[in-house]
């Protein structure tokens, strides 16, 4: 094996070992209080305003039951709520409340916290090539 192999294959470990442990930090900021899926469903629809829940489900790449059973979560905390389409009223709409707002910035919040925390040992420049070597490396970036 040559040395850009080795290299690639303790990255690969690195890189496997930190999004791990960055998830698990994360989650445990978040399963205090909602799941890491009520999260990104509070994200989206704070982001992209109301969707619908077949939108919502393509969207976060999961199932339309798994929506289902997250937003009937979310809708019992207040933080989402559900409208049906005028139009056609086997179309669910979901939409972000001012509680789920309120909500989302708080854990918006916490979580930018803990990340400041875990890479604060990072000064201003490491920082930059950290992230420019993420863009370099990533294929939807243009």
């Amino acid at each position: 094996m040559n040395d850009k192999e080795e290299l690639l294959y303790e990255m690969e470990g690195l890189l496997r070992r930190v999004f791990r442990q960055l998830r698990q930090g994360v989650n445990s900021i978040l399963e205090k209080e909602i799941s890491r899926n009520e999260f990104f469903i509070l994200k989206s629809l704070h982001c992209d305003g109301t969707l619908k829940s077949s939108d919502l489900s393509k969207k976060l790449d999961v199932s339309a039951s798994h929506i289902t059973s997250m937003a009937d979560s979310l809708v019992g905390k207040g933080l989402i709520e559900r409208s049906r389409a005028e139009s056609d009223r086997r179309i669910i709409h979901i939409g972000i409340t001012d509680a789920g707002t309120k909500k989302l910035m708080e854990l918006e919040k916490k979580k930018t916290d803990y990340l400041f925390e875990r890479f604060g040992s990072l000064n201003q420049e490491e920082l930059q090539t950290f992230v420019h070597l993420f863009k370099k490396i990533d294929k939807d970036f243009e």
